[in-house]
């Protein structure tokens, strides 16, 4: 690992030439820059970036075109490297070597899937269905399934099998670990989309052993990662937010690369009004203009949504960094729990 390390440190600059790649988008480039960060710590998180895959997925995107030329000229690049001190290149480089080829495509390989199935699962959702028809659900019996489910505002993706299916309750086998079954709880809320269904199947949870779930139907609904541009992940405690028009103090209940919700117990702004949110995340001190897109009563305070605008570009990429690092920190939270 040492001479791998050596070799990322002098490569550094031109691993940022690669980094154009990722053009205007902002997102994409904070996770070229943990991916480098990673491979440098030889600890691969591949559940994030399948996360991120099925996140440009629904936005028309994808992501393993610029993954794919990244990996691959690192993995030549460093060939190119070894080369140049073959007489010093003995079993532990070779090693090195190998570990990033097999690394490399096996985060290619599960990009790919979640690209491929979330595809394959959205050519089937062109119907506009606001119930669920029971005679529809039983098609799933037999039926591969993507079950999401929302952790700390974190989209989990678990893959599935439809095996025990009657008119409102399905019994799914799960396929490969799921990261969400630890923390799952009875009535939880989560959602299955498959191919069979023109939308994704709200369900609610009615119990759980290792090897699947049992639920009930509730009805198609969009799932709730659908409804949103950019990923949302609640931080570790809420962030205190102060908004000056107002003279008044919030907290910052879940962050995304493009807004915050603020929760406040008196009632902060009205719908498409614009004010200021000052805060503190990841140690740099952010003054960003926000505009309030919707407000709604939760427990005995407010709910308010807030959409960032006018960001420069150190305010995306301290947001940014903030909310990649705060996912990770979630994936590791589940990670120990299995």
């Amino acid at each position: 690992m040492e001479t791998f390390r050596e070799f990322l440190r002098e490569y550094e600059g031109r691993f940022r030439e690669k980094l154009k790649l990722a053009g205007n988008d902002r997102e994409l480039l904070k996770a070229l820059e943990l991916l480098y960060e990673q491979l440098f710590k030889e600890e691969i998180h591949k559940d994030f970036f399948y996360n991120l895959a099925v996140s440009y997925a629904r936005r028309g995107k994808n992501l393993k075109p610029v993954l794919t030329e990244v990996l691959l000229t690192l993995v030549r690049d460093f060939s190119e490297f070894l080369l140049g001190r073959l007489q010093n290149v003995g079993v532990s480089e070779l090693k090195e070597l190998n570990n990033l080829t097999r690394t490399s495509l096996e985060l290619l390989e599960e990009v790919g899937k979640a690209y491929a199935q979330y595809l394959e699962v959205a050519k089937t959702e062109q119907k506009e269905v606001k119930e669920a028809p029971r005679e529809r659900v039983k098609v799933l019996k037999g039926s591969p399934v993507l079950l999401v489910f929302s952790y700390k505002g974190l989209p989990i993706y678990c893959k599935g099998k439809a095996e025990e299916v009657t008119e409102d309750i399905v019994g799914i086998t799960l396929t490969e670990k799921c990261l969400a079954l630890p923390v799952l709880g009875a009535g939880d809320v989560l959602y299955a989309k498959s191919k069979e269904l023109p939308k994704a199947l709200k369900l609610q949870l009615v119990r759980k052993d290792k090897n699947g779930v049992l639920v009930k139907v509730v009805g198609y609904e969009d799932a709730f990662d659908e409804k949103r541009e950019h990923v949302r992940v609640e931080p570790q405690s809420p962030i205190p937010v102060y908004i000056p028009e107002k003279n008044a103090f919030g907290k910052i209940v879940d962050i995304s690369a493009g807004g915050v919700g603020v929760y406040s117990d008196s009632q902060l702004a009205n719908e498409n009004e614009s004010l200021t949110l000052e805060f503190t995340l990841g140690g740099q001190e952010l003054k960003v203009k926000g505009k309030c897109k919707h407000v709604r009563r939760e427990g005995g305070g407010y709910y308010h949504g807030f959409e960032f605008s006018e960001l420069s570009p150190r305010e995306e990429s301290v947001i940014g960094r903030y909310v990649m690092e705060r996912q990770l920190q979630i994936l590791k939270e589940l990670k120990a729990l299995l």
